[in-house]
């Protein structure tokens, strides 16, 4: 075992240690609900704590509000005395409670690469490998339109084009009648942004 590495039995909910100790406020699941694959699911939540800094890794989902708070008053950790909140990734089920720690400095990935600034966005999400990273707005953990989407993108850079070369997948949009969906990828990632349609101007002679 690595120097300072110190280990806890399974099912232990706290690593002491020095400075540091780990506690695990909440272990995350995910349980079916109803035959139509809907399911209850919500995060694990950390609590790191011991030196100058007390950082909770994820927040659970805002259902969980009350029982993050007891959690926090059980261990002695009101939430003005979290420093740091680290968030592994933008789902409401890992992001949900961050209001509750106004004081604290965020930390993230910069997974959206600025999605949420592109003018007259309703919403984005960001994909790889199918599965979902981030989203927010009309896109909030929609898992259908990312998998309708990959398909499409895959589709797309099967094409080949007449006395060319097969040029590598740049973009793609979805236009409907009052929104559009532009899909990027970039670094194995698609990059999916929800925008509404501007009216256009009306031609003047």
């Amino acid at each position: 075992m690595l120097p300072g590495v110190r280990t806890a039995p399974l099912g232990a909910r706290e690593v002491p240690g020095t400075p540091y100790s780990v506690r695990v406020l909440q272990e995350g699941y995910s349980l079916p609900e109803d035959e139509d694959g809907s399911f209850l699911a919500d995060c694990s939540i950390t609590l790191i704590r011991g030196g100058p800094v007390t950082a909770l890794v994820d927040t659970g989902g805002p259902w969980g509000r009350q029982r993050l708070l007891a959690e926090l008053e059980a261990a002695g950790t009101p939430p003005e005395s979290v420093t740091h909140v680290l968030c592994t990734h933008g789902h409401s089920d890992h992001v949900g409670n961050l209001n509750l720690f106004p004081k604290a400095w965020v930390l993230t990935t910069a997974l959206t690469q600025g999605l949420e600034r592109v003018p007259d966005q309703l919403g984005y999400l960001v994909i790889c490998d199918g599965a979902v990273l981030a989203s927010a707005g009309d896109l909030e953990n929609d898992e259908r339109t990312a998998t309708v989407l990959a398909g499409l993108v895959a589709t797309a850079c099967g094409l080949r084009l007449p006395r060319g070369h097969q040029p590598p997948f740049r973009r793609l949009s979805v236009v409907f009648g009052d929104h559009s969906l532009l899909v990027t990828a970039s670094a194995q990632k698609l990059f999916v942004v929800k925008r509404q349609n501007r009216a256009q101007e009306p031609a003047t002679a």
